[in-house]
């Protein structure tokens, strides 16, 4: 499997070094990946009061979109294994994350921004609380350091269902002193992220998983805004050519609920007897495909492009107060 993949901080040159980290195991030489780079704009909110505090362009990716990369009842079950999945509570309700590196968290922006509310200059949306989980309802890290919030200007401003397809934020996190040590999210980074083909987004062939905080498993309420924190991972196949922007968006058969926006959907690679986890999209929503009236169909997903690798691993405006933060 040929994966374009990043890791470790915000710079493009990672990319070269994780390369090496995935062997190919079924080759997909003559598949590409659409062309989406362009100027993005965001906007910026502050983390605490939701309120805007600046915004910017980002040039579209230096690299090419030429690089070849693949991803390749209710079946979910309870996974703690993955400490870098976070809990996202925040005034509006509770959703999942990913940690990205030291400071930095991807996650829906519906998540994060009120779309029915929320304005240019107002989010009204505070994170309030981020969860780092280690065991059924057993909380390693409660974060109260949100720093900002990032959420392209796209989504804000466009209707459904076209701002879906730029339904994807970040939020930076502050150090927080920890028995006497400053601390960020080091030690929960545990996924590269990845570019699928074409090819891969058309077909059925990959298997992938989605690990997050939903909130209903086979009926049953698992999880609350706030109390319990359980999570759980649940595996399924790529849905070939059903999403509305299949340049920007993917489909798959995960069970996914409630309180899944913002899950990584990840690939599993082993190479030399160590698993590796490549994210290659972002939970969003569960669709009603067949127009019965239930949401419970198939889940859809942000692809992974090089403009969100741009945002998340090499974006200049990425803030957060490093050393002096807050005390845990």
């Amino acid at each position: 499997m040929n994966v374009f993949v990043s890791s470790g901080k915000k710079l493009v040159s990672a990319f070269v070094a994780v390369l090496m980290l995935v062997l190919s195991v079924t080759s997909y030489a003559s598949m590409e990946v659409s062309a989406v780079n362009s100027l993005k704009n965001y906007k910026v909110f502050d983390a605490q009061t939701g309120l805007e505090v600046g915004g910017y362009y980002l040039e579209a990716n230096p690299y090419e979109d030429n690089t070849r990369g693949v991803i390749g009842e209710d079946t979910r079950e309870a996974d703690y294994s993955l400490d870098g999945v976070v809990k996202i509570i925040t005034s509006e309700g509770a959703g999942t994350g990913f940690v990205i590196d030291d400071h930095t968290i991807a996650t829906a922006a519906h998540l994060v921004f009120d779309k029915a509310n929320g304005t240019l200059a107002d989010s009204n949306t505070v994170v309030k609380q981020i969860l780092i989980v280690t065991g059924s309802n057993q909380i390693e890290r409660s974060i109260t350091s949100a720093h900002d919030v990032h959420v392209p200007s796209k989504y804000i401003t466009s209707s459904d269902p076209e701002c879906s397809a730029y339904d994807y934020a970040l939020i930076t996190v502050s150090d927080e002193l920890i028995d006497g040590e400053w601390k960020a999210l080091e030690d929960y980074t545990c996924f590269n992220l990845g570019i699928m083909t074409d090819g891969i987004v058309n077909s059925k062939k990959q298997l992938v998983y989605c690990t997050g905080f939903p909130n209903r498993v086979n009926v049953e309420q698992v999880n609350f805004d706030d109390d319990p924190v359980n999570k759980f991972t649940g595996s399924g196949y790529v849905i070939p050519n059903l999403a509305p922007d299949l340049e920007r968006r993917f489909c798959y058969d995960i069970d996914a609920t409630n309180g899944n926006s913002g899950s990584p959907v990840y690939v599993k690679t082993t190479y030399d007897g160590v698993e590796y986890y490549t994210v290659i999209g972002i939970h969003n929503y569960t669709l009603d495909t067949d127009n019965d009236g239930f949401f419970d169909d198939e889940s859809s997903g942000i692809r992974m492009t090089t403009d969100l690798l741009h945002f998340y691993k090499n974006n200049p405006n990425i803030e957060y107060i490093e050393g002096e933060g807050t005390e845990a």
